[in-house]
């Protein structure tokens, strides 16, 4: 049965925004790995998006909220209707609940599913920790989960905790019947639903996929930076940089350069120049023709619209072109070159650089030019088709990959790789799923690095 359920081994986050505050929640994956891996789950699929609380008790000794019925999403359903929805999975159409799991206080105290386990345990009912509701079957919870707002050790053993606010929980004290969630995310954590061809590293790939929810998140313009109208040259400090979510330039060519920690800067409209310098930064260019440069570590670069140049420089790089013809060069390290929609050209330099060639909404103008396949150094070619209908062609020193058609005038080039040999760049291409589309309640579809960006 626990075979079958999603698991996480380790911690995550999750930031939940209610009342467009930030609620922060660390996930225990090692003293809950069945009950920590079910809400996290829920989280990746944005089930808990509009979900609203329906549940508030204000007793002197048994103080909490409840929420997660997937029915109060349905404003039209009253409150006092609601606290018996659970979990459909849309694929199986089928239910999902998981068993009652709890700890026993002590080291190396194994965890006891099903049953009823007293008291001192692991993980207890305290002021802000977050737990699964359940009817009188031991193995009914689902979704709905609650937070105490005061210890309650009258739950202990019977009612599985798996996690704590640590930020935020003075938003919790405030929320009154009806509140909603407008959204919650995954920040930090390795989550094993994230399955990608392109991004092998699995560390890598869920770091990418937690700064982007991070820098994402539906959160006010409150809670950024935002440049002037004109052209700004801006310089983050670090301290403005643990302050908000990013940097957020509007009209104007802007001058943006980060921190020394990891930055979010957008540079919305115009010919902008974005540099993140140190750690890890999430540049994205907007309009206009902009210039991105991640500097030092793993960096994330999307230049979104127009034609932009992105430079990745040392550490692994992700960097997306977006719409036009861009120039992405990678840099040291093991860089993810995308060109996406336009006719791009991808260098990579050295590492072992992965290439990905897509066709974007079957437009013929697409194809891309790999300046520097390297195949002794481990460079990859992704393609959004299936290998069997793609052709390998030397033409000169150059290759051609192709989508071959009945006709062969209806050929699609998916892109050509130059200074390589054919039989290299078969051997050194993969398939990946390039499905984009998803609906209510299931795990996104398609490869996760498709996420990034």
């Amino acid at each position: 049965m626990e075979e079958n359920l999603p698991q996480i081994s380790g911690l995550a986050t999750v930031l939940m925004v209610i009342d467009n505050q930030i609620v922060t929640i660390e996930i225990d994956g090692f003293n809950a790995p069945i009950t920590g891996g079910n809400f996290v789950d829920l989280v990746e699929r944005n089930f808990y998006d509009g979900v609203r609380f329906h549940r508030i008790e204000n007793q002197p000794q048994f103080s909490l909220v409840q929420g997660g019925d997937p029915f109060s999403r349905n404003l039209d359903i009253p409150l006092e209707l609601l606290g018996s929805g659970d979990f459909v999975d849309p694929i199986t159409n089928q239910p999902r609940f998981i068993p009652l799991e709890i700890k026993p206080l002590g080291l190396g105290q194994p965890i006891i599913y099903n049953q009823i386990v007293s008291p001192p345990v692991q993980l207890p009912n305290v002021t802000g920790a977050i737990g699964m509701a359940r009817t009188d079957i031991l193995n009914s919870a689902s979704s709905q989960f609650y937070i105490p707002l005061n210890d309650v050790p009258v739950l202990d053993g019977g009612f599985a905790i798996f996690g704590n606010v640590i930020d935020g929980l003075d938003v919790i004290e405030e929320i009154e019947l009806g509140d909603n969630i407008t959204a919650a995310r995954v920040t930090e954590g390795i989550i094993s639903s994230r399955i990608s061809q392109i991004i092998t590293d699995t560390s890598l790939l869920n770091n990418f996929i937690n700064i982007v929810n991070r820098a994402n998140i539906p959160l006010s313009i409150d809670f950024l930076q935002v440049l002037t109208e004109g052209d700004d040259i801006f310089e983050i400090s670090t301290e403005l940089s643990q302050e908000v979510f990013g940097v957020f330039g509007l009209e104007g060519d802007d001058e943006i350069t980060g921190s020394i920690i990891n930055d979010v800067i957008n540079g919305n409209q115009g010919n902008d120049s974005l540099d993140g310098r140190d750690s890890s930064d999430y540049l994205r260019g907007g309009r206009g023709l902009d210039l991105l440069s991640g500097g030092l570590d793993d960096d994330i670069l999307n230049g979104n619209l127009d034609s932009d140049t992105l430079f990745g420089d040392e550490g692994n790089d992700f960097l997306r072109g977006g719409k036009d013809s861009d120039v992405l060069t990678g840099g040291e390290g093991n860089d993810i070159l995308i060109g996406d929609a336009g006719t791009d050209n991808l260098v990579g330099e050295t590492g072992a650089d992965t290439f990905v060639l897509a066709v974007i909404d079957n437009e013929e103008d697409n194809a891309d030019t790999i300046e520097d396949f390297n195949f002794s150094e481990g460079d990859r070619i992704g393609i959004s088709e299936p290998i069997s209908f793609v052709s390998f062609t030397q033409e000169g020193d150059s290759t051609i990959i192709q989508i071959e058609a009945e006709e062969e005038e209806n050929n699609i080039i998916l892109g050509t790789v130059n200074n390589s040999v054919a039989e290299e760049v078969r051997s050194a291409t993969f398939f990946f799923d390039f499905a984009t589309f998803s609906f209510p309640d299931a795990l996104p579809f398609g490869d996760a690095a498709l996420r990034i960006g």
